[in-house]
């Protein structure tokens, strides 16, 4: 890893680094990216001297299997009820304090959602409805939406963390885009991309396939990166690209283009998802449309008083 200061270190890497004797290897460090070894070689006020190796954390196929059925089976629960009790009768950890705002997709104990606010946001998305998975290094995520509220003024102490974080995360883009400016010069130069990245202490790291809509450790989901690395000719070398809470030069080692063939295998199930998400877009529209029309007289009232009276009819036998 090189020279880094602490504060740019995943937060339990940098507490593991913090005892480490100079010169000692640590216990495996785990964080959601995987297993990490530690050696402090220096240390400099604030920053340090860190070497490691990293080990990431794969999900076998099965456990992936197991883990794609357990969502189809909250989605299928909570589409017939709502998602506390999908996620109840599932023994699915669940949050009903979950604030998605607008411009800020880093949600405390989850990390960073992407396009979650947007979802959220969105005026189309009505009320109770229920979200797509979201993936991310902690895992898979999924919303019910219970509300909106309008835009406010803030009290400093209600935004003073995500202001903090936004802030240290746009100062780290930033002092790491200088740095990789540096990297794409020496390239440009006649360095490989392994050549120019080690004279900073970088490692470049190979990504497994993927798809379009993943999301890629280091890449993010739908970010910039995705995007030049789809439309990137293979073997060249982008310059410094956005990947959400990083930055990144891309080098495409290989692409395999999409075959007719590829398409007609997932056709019936692409089909299916488009008939579903149509359908549950139809239904919303009938209940707004019914909603709208109905003539609803409220009883609540009287079957309150009901209620009280054969209770107290109950008492006095």
């Amino acid at each position: 890893m090189g020279r880094i200061a602490v504060a740019d270190l995943d937060p339990t890497l940098a507490d593991a680094a913090a005892g480490l004797a100079l010169g000692r290897v640590s216990e495996p460090v785990e964080t959601p990216f995987g297993l990490h070894l530690l050696q402090v070689d220096e240390r400099w006020g604030d920053s340090l001297h860190l070497r490691q190796i990293f080990v990431p954390i794969e999900i076998s196929g099965e456990t992936e299997d197991a883990a794609f059925e357990l969502m189809d089976q909250l989605e299928e629960i909570a589409l017939r009820t709502d998602l506390p009790t999908a996620a109840d009768s599932l023994g699915v950890p669940i949050r009903t304090d979950v604030p998605l705002t607008d411009g800020i997709d880093f949600i405390a104990g989850a990390g960073a959602l992407g396009v979650a606010p947007d979802w959220a946001l969105d005026p189309l998305t009505e009320i109770g409805e229920l979200s797509q998975f979201f993936e991310n290094p902690s895992g898979y995520h999924v919303f019910e939406l219970l509300g909106r509220q309008e835009s406010r003024i803030a009290a400093l102490d209600d935004v003073r963390p995500n202001i903090r974080r936004v802030l240290a995360a746009e100062k780290k883009k930033e002092a790491a885009a200088e740095l990789a400016a540096r990297v794409t010069e020496a390239v440009e130069a006649g360095a490989t991309l392994d050549e120019a990245a080690g004279r900073y202490g970088w490692a470049v790291q190979e990504t497994e396939t993927f798809r379009r809509g993943d999301f890629v450790p280091g890449l993010g989901q739908g970010t910039e990166a995705i995007g030049v690395a789809f439309g990137a000719p293979p073997g060249t070398i982008s310059g410094v690209v956005d990947a959400g809470d990083a930055v990144a030069i891309i080098q495409v080692i290989e692409r395999e283009e999409a075959t007719r063939e590829q398409f007609e295998e997932v056709k019936d199930a692409l089909l299916q998802q488009l008939v579903f998400e149509r359908t549950q877009e139809y239904v919303q529209k009938w209940l707004l449309a019914l909603r709208d029309q109905a003539n609803v007289e409220d009883h609540r009232e009287r079957l309150r008083q009901a209620q009280e009276q054969a209770q107290q009819g109950l008492g006095m036998r």
